[in-house]
This record gives C-alpha cells, sequence and structure tokens, in this order.
C-alpha cells in the first residue's frame, strides 16, 4: 500500500530525527544510516516540501492569471460582438461589406426568456446572446462569453464559425482584423459607422483591449508552463525520497530482526516511524 504524501513527511522525519540518537545510530550507522546519511535524507524531504509550496504558489499565481485572461477576453469580445451588430445594422444588404468583415451567416440568437415575454433583454433593444451554457448577455451583461451562433441559410450561405470555436491566438488574429477592417472602409462608410459610437478613437480602445487580451493570455500561457515545469520537478524529488525512504526502511527492519532482542522490537520500530 502506497504511504500518503502526509505519512510519507512524518515518517521520515520521525526517521532521521529519532535516527540520530546514539541508542540508533549503534543500529542505523552498521547499515549506512549514520548521521550524515540521515541528513542527506533530511535534506531530500526538505527539498520535496519546498517544490510542493513552490507548486502550490505558481498554481495561485496562475489562477490570478487565468481570472485576469477571462476578464480581458470577455472585454474584447463584447467589443467585437459590438461592431459586429452595428456593421450588419447598417449594411446588412450590403455583401461587400459584410464579407470584408466576415460577417455572412452572422447572427445573434435572442434569449428564449426574453422571446416569450417579447422584451428586449437591454436598455438599447438589443437582444441577448446565446452563451456556451445557455444564458444570455447584452453587450453590459456578466457571465459566460457569448458564442456567436452559424446560420447557413443567412449571407453567403457560409455557417458562421464561433469565435469559441477556434483557438485563443487564432481567436486574437480575427479580432485583430475585424477592428483593423474599420480603416478599410471608404471615407463615408467610416464616418457614418463614427455616428454609430465606433469613431477612431473607439476604434482604438477595442484594439487595446484586444492586445490587452494577448498580453495576458501570454502571462497566463508562462504561469501555466512554470506549474508543470515545477509540478515535475516535486513528483521526481517525491520519487528519489520515496526510494530513500523504502530502501533505509527495508534496511533497518531487517537489521530489528537479526540485532534487537524480541521483546525490543516493536518499540524500536516504533521510534524509527517503520
Amino acid at each position: 500500500m502506497t504511504i500518503t504524501q502526509n505519512d510519507l513527511k512524518i515518517r521520515i522525519k520521525k526517521f532521521v530525527t529519532n535516527g540520530k540518537h546514539p541508542d540508533c545510530q549503534s543500529l542505523l550507522a552498521p547499515i549506512g544510516y549514520g548521521e550524515s546519511q540521515l541528513a542527506a535524507g533530511e535534506t531530500r524531504l526538505d527539498t520535496w516540501l519546498s517544490t510542493r509550496e513552490k507548486v502550490q504558489g505558481l498554481k495561485d499565481a496562475k489562477k490570478s492569471a487565468t481570472k485576469a485572461e477571462s476578464a480581458a477576453e470577455r472585454s474584447a469580445q463584447m467589443e467585437a460582438t459590438a461592431l459586429r451588430e452595428t456593421v450588419r445594422a447598417l449594411w446588412r444588404h450590403d455583401e461587400s461589406t459584410l464579407a470584408l468583415f466576415d460577417l455572412g451567416g452572422y447572427r445573434r440568437i435572442p434569449d428564449r426568456s426574453t422571446k416569450e415575454a417579447a422584451e428586449p433583454t437591454n436598455g438599447n433593444g438589443a437582444s441577448g446572446e446565446t452563451t456556451a451554457n445557455g444564458s444570455t448577455n447584452g453587450d453590459g451583461a456578466s457571465g459566460e462569453a457569448p458564442a456567436d451562433e452559424p446560420n447557413g441559410s443567412q449571407g453567403n450561405g457560409r455557417g458562421w464559425v464561433s469565435d469559441y470555436q477556434v483557438g485563443t491566438s487564432e481567436r486574437i488574429a480575427r479580432w485583430r482584423v475585424l477592428f483593423a477592417m474599420v480603416s478599410k472602409l471608404d471615407e463615408a462608410k467610416q464616418t457614418q459607422l463614427a455616428e454609430f459610437g465606433w469613431d477612431t478613437a473607439h476604434v482604438d480602445q477595442a484594439i487595446s483591449l484586444v492586445e490587452k487580451y494577448a498580453q495576458a493570455d501570454a502571462v497566463q500561457q508562462k504561469k501555466m508552463k512554470a506549474v508543470e515545469i515545477n509540478q515535475a520537478a516535486a513528483k521526481q524529488a517525491e520519487q528519489e525520497l520515496r526510494r530513500w525512504y523504502a530502501q533505509a526502511a527495508r534496511l533497518t527492519r531487517s537489521a530489528i530482526k537479526r540485532r534487537v532482542q524480541p521483546e525490543q522490537q516493536q518499540h524500536m520500530r516504533d521510534l524509527l516511524g517503520l
């Protein structure tokens, strides 16, 4: 039966501490576990414990980085959705403009409860966007990131690919292209878009949110990698410690049977944590 990590720590601490006592040393030193060898075992234990503690700290840091990434992602997603909705509202019959923003087949799905009540979900009259867990979000709502739904019957007949059907790097690239397309419009359309809130300052702000998301993702990936590396180091340290203790325990039990009086054997095993 595998010894739990907590029991392993307790047993080794007991073995190396009590093993240094002269009465125990007379038994352990001849089989290769003098004070220096016990100190080496204690160092192995300390290394494992410190590495394990470091992993926990890195996990906490990764958790914070993941939360920051999710918040940044949500902010960028809301801007991307808002721009798409504005473009669709202004030029829904202008196929060339829709194609420029890759909006063929794009639509938002109204909330079921909203549909039943025949009322909009937010103050500007736009319906909520269906999310991965079935809830909906308007442009200012909180919750899960929205998932744009495919609609092969609209636009050019090509099914819409949700932002969350692609990987993070592709999603970031997609949003960069989306906001960059504003500058590709002719002057009249840029002016019209600006009248509905998408002036140069707003576009630049949206682009900065995408870059903030990209940076947050890079930090999160770095934290994740650090956790993986240190988890591997902690696992290796634990395995080496277990091997050291298994050998020490096996040799010590054998020495107790051979060199300790029968009535004292259990006491000696208890003293050394065996």
